[in-house]
């Protein structure tokens, strides 16, 4: 890792820093043409002798002043011949054009390096980033290059863009400033750069004074935090033993004693603060008098004096902003040390890999010697010798968390032998780079992750290129086998559908939607499914479902904004329905009052009652103490919303409080109408409605294809619905397109939709793609049944062909498909008292393809 900033970056943009010299060398001649300009405005046309029409001869001319021994001066331009007020017209509009392109072109640097900063530093993190998920280290080195990741790069990241660029342009704009004053006089010249250089000593030292006061206030604030929060534990105490004047006297007292501590040095930083300044101000006034004393000695005209003034006023921005490039030059340096020590730190205990790769076939695994530490489970394998020849299907019996578990582990790459070897045909697995070793040596269930992301990405994680294939038809079949299908269906169900997603689903939604309601009907299922009708109430919907009869479409009409929404209020007092969803909801929540008295947080009754949770069990009693005393006048609008929202979530199927009757049902459907009919313009894209013959794009597929609501109280209803709808979609080739859409689902770690989903299953099938030469499986058998896991192998077994797959199963597994078993107790292999003659001291286990058990101890 380079240490040096200014070499990293030069490395990593010469061509950017080569454009951006190139626009500091045309800014040169501008800088001195903008001085240049003034003087010969002053000196030939205010000061000049010609008259109002008269010539104004060499205005602009350009010459070196060579010696004679160079021959003499060199012209490069010999000006304009101008009347005076045409050299006026003239130098004040190049005088305007020099000083926007000045500004152009330095606006130019400043983009580039902008652009350049973020570049530089993403490159930065991308190196730090590539070792630290490649390296095996501590968690500490680990912990101080992602703290590096983050703010520490960002707070270089100007200093990156203009590393080169800036002090090219600030030497190349005071160099040409001094050497413009030199060509006015010797005396001037050398008078600005003693000025400048004083200037360029003086800040450095104001900044290092800040920096230090800085820390020092930073300190006081922390240590007054921590008073702060040392007080807020003490402050039941307090508040008993009335003691907060004693405590705040305290505090004035640490606070002093804080202050005083950290008091900035006041004087050293008045001083530097004071020279700095008269530096500053005194530049121009030192070359006014220096320049006024040439003038009386005839060798300074007074344009040329103008033009020194200038120059001083022009150096002061590229030495202050030097000073500073400095700084940061030396804040950069330091971090890239830092990140070169964390780079050191994960290469630490890095295993440097030889240029190996697998051959083609194996005929034998051998684990020869091998120690293995588990740190997650303490658990360690000593000495283990293991032969296993190949193709094999060998089960690792493992009962604990050592053993088996640490072995695939060991093969898969999880964990790596202190000692011995682990060798496929005499090629050590620890010498072959962990991407070759995964393409042909595949460790599923180990520890499982899900990314943020869909379920393809999911799966695809890790998978060579697949291209020129059908992917989302090589994943279905992977999924299949990995058993995760019903899963995936279930994910596509429920979402939704577009020409987007799936543009065959969405064409023929409406034709399934039709075939299930038929296929429903012909099997004496149609009650199963309460559709949704225009003008009829559905009593597995909620209220709130009811009145809107479609999906809402962002915040405008959720169910936590709904009761306060503006236009649904409107629509309820329209149809005289405020004060009656408000009594519902007082009533329901007087009678939750009392079925909830006396029940825990968390108890299952929660769950039945999903509208009301244990959060609202206070504000619901306080809602009904207040009525119950007849304080109406206490009863506030947010009693009112409260209610109302109560009212809007609740369905009389599901929660069966006896609530709604036929005549508030027509009520509510009355509602209906008439919100669809008053629903403004602005307000039509914040829903999307259920219409029979059109697919609403807003809702899953599942709510699109039965267009209803299953009855939840039918026992085994959701079931046989679902199971007639799959069967529907199968029929009509559709069924593949939902595993497709399924793919496209979003889960993510923690989501709702993740919980139904068997995490070491995806992280088989993200291995099955990548049709591994050997397949080691570790805890992928934990929470399936008997049945579940015998036809997993089954299918494993048949998909993995000639490759072998290697299985840590718990000693009730159904043994019968594995041709090779290694059992273990504890952390040792274990071996039967009639076979422990046979096995020499030290001699390796060999495993015959013939054996079906093996045991001794190691």
């Amino acid at each position: 890792m380079e240490r040096n900033p200014i070499r990293y970056v030069w490395a990593r943009s010469r061509g950017v820093h080569c454009l951006a010299l190139l626009i500091i060398l045309a800014l040169l001649p501008v800088l001195w043409l903008l001085l240049l300009v003034p003087r010969e405005l002053v000196d030939m046309v205010f000061l000049g002798e010609a008259g109002a029409d008269g010539p104004v001869t060499a205005f602009l001319r350009l010459a070196l002043p060579l010696s004679p021994h160079l021959g003499g001066e060199r012209v490069l331009f010999p000006g304009f011949l101008l009347t005076r007020d045409q050299a006026f017209l003239v130098g004040a509009m190049i005088a305007g054009a020099l000083v926007l392109l000045r500004a152009l072109l330095r606006v130019s640097i400043r983009l580039i390096s902008a652009r350049l900063g973020p570049v530089l530093a993403d490159d930065l993190r991308l190196i730090l980033f590539r070792h630290l998920v490649s390296e095996r280290t501590t968690s500490d080195a680990a912990e101080n290059a992602i703290t590096s990741l983050g703010h520490r790069v960002a707070a270089v990241t100007p200093f990156l863009g203009r590393a080169i660029a800036a002090p090219a342009l600030f030497i190349a704009e005071g160099a040409i400033v001094l050497l413009f004053a030199f060509s006015l006089s010797l005396w001037l010249g050398l008078a600005l750069m003693a000025a400048a250089v004083l200037d360029a000593m003086l800040v450095p030292a104001r900044e290092a004074e800040r920096d230090t006061t800085m820390r020092r206030t930073t300190a006081g604030e922390a240590e007054a935090i921590q008073m702060g929060r040392h007080a807020i534990e003490r402050l039941p105490a307090i508040r008993v033993h009335g003691t907060a004047e004693g405590e705040a006297s305290h505090f004035a007292e640490r606070l002093a004693g804080v202050a005083n501590k950290n008091r900035p040095p006041l004087r050293q930083l008045t001083w530097l603060g004071i020279a700095l300044r008269t530096v500053r101000d005194g530049m121009p006034v030192l070359i006014l008098i220096v320049g006024g004393w040439l003038m009386m000695q005839d060798k300074l005209t007074p344009g040329g004096l103008l033009a020194a003034v200038s120059a001083a006023f022009l150096v002061i921005r590229p030495v202050e902003a030097m000073a500073m490039w400095t700084r940061e030059r030396h804040a950069a340096t330091q971090l890239f040390d830092e990140i070169a020590r964390s780079i050191g730190d994960l290469k630490a205990r890095t295993r440097r890999f030889a240029d190996t790769d697998l051959p083609e076939r194996w005929s034998l695994l051998r684990i020869e010697r091998a120690s293995i530490f588990d740190p997650v489970t303490s658990h360690r394998l000593s000495a283990i010798d293991l032969d296993i020849p190949l193709p094999t299907r060998a089960a690792l019996v493992t009962d604990d968390e050592g053993g088996g578990h640490i072995i695939a582990a060991a093969l898969g790459g999880a964990l790596e032998p202190s000692s011995g070897e682990i060798t496929l045909d005499s090629v050590n697995l620890l010498h072959v780079p962990a991407a070759r070793r995964a393409r042909r040596v595949a460790l599923a269930g180990h520890t499982p992750i899900v990314l943020d992301g869909t379920l393809r990405q999911n799966i695809l994680y890790g998978a060579p290129d697949l291209d020129g294939q059908d992917v989302d038809a090589l994943l279905c079949d992977v999924m299949r086998t990995a058993g995760i299908d019903d899963d995936a269906y279930a994910l596509g169900l429920s979402t939704s559908v577009s020409s987007q997603t799936s543009s065959r689903l969405a064409e023929r939604v409406v034709e399934v939607r039709r075939a299930i309601r038929a296929e429903l009907s012909a099997a004496g299922l149609g009650d199963l499914v309460d559709p949704f009708e225009p003008n009829r109430y559905n009593r597995y919907g909620t209220v709130a479902e009811n009145i809107l009869h479609g999906v809402p479409v962002g915040d405008t009409f959720r169910e936590v904004h709904l009761a306060s929404n503006p236009f649904l209020r409107a629509v309820l007092e329209a149809e005289d329905l405020t004060r009656p969803l408000s009594e519902m909801g007082f009533a329901i929540a007087a009678s939750l009052v009392e079925i909830f008295d006396g029940v825990p947080d968390g108890h299952p009754l929660f769950q039945r009652f999903a509208f009301f949770s244990a959060t609202e069990r206070g504000l619901c009693a306080d809602m009904v103490a207040r009525r119950s005393e007849r304080r109406r006048s206490a009863e506030t609008g947010r009693d009112r919303d409260r209610q109302i929202a109560l009212a809007l979530r609740y369905c009389e199927a599901r929660h069966r409080l006896g609530m709604l009757d036929e005549a508030m049902e027509k009520r509510l459907v009355a509602a209906r109408h008439t919100f669809a009919r008053l629903l403004p313009p602005s307000l039509r894209p914040a829903i999307s409605f259920y219409e029979p013959d059109e697919i609403c794009a807003a809702a899953s597929l599942s709510d699109n294809l039965l267009f209803g609501r299953i009855a939840y109280d039918v026992a085994g209803a959701e079931d046989k619905v679902h199971a007639t709808a799959r069967r529907v979609l199968s029929d009509l080739g559709l069924g593949e397109e939902v595993l497709r859409l399924g793919l496209s689902a979003h889960v993510s770690h923690g989501a709702e939709r993740l919980q139904h989903l068997n995490t070491a299953l995806i992280d088989l099938a993200r291995c099955l793609v990548r049709r591994p030469d050997l397949l080691i499986l570790d805890r992928v058998f934990d929470g399936l049944s008997i049945a579940e896991a015998a036809a997993l192998m089954k299918r494993l077994d048949s998909d993995m062909g000639d490759g072998s797959l290697v299985a840590v199963v718990p000693s009730t597994f159904d043994l019968g498909g594995f041709s090779q078993i290694v059992r273990f107790e504890g952390d040792h292999i274990r071996i039967g008292q009639a076979e422990a003659e046979d096995v020499t001291a030290g001699a390796p286990l060999r495993l015959a393809a013939s054996e079906s058990a093996v045991a001794a101890k190691t």
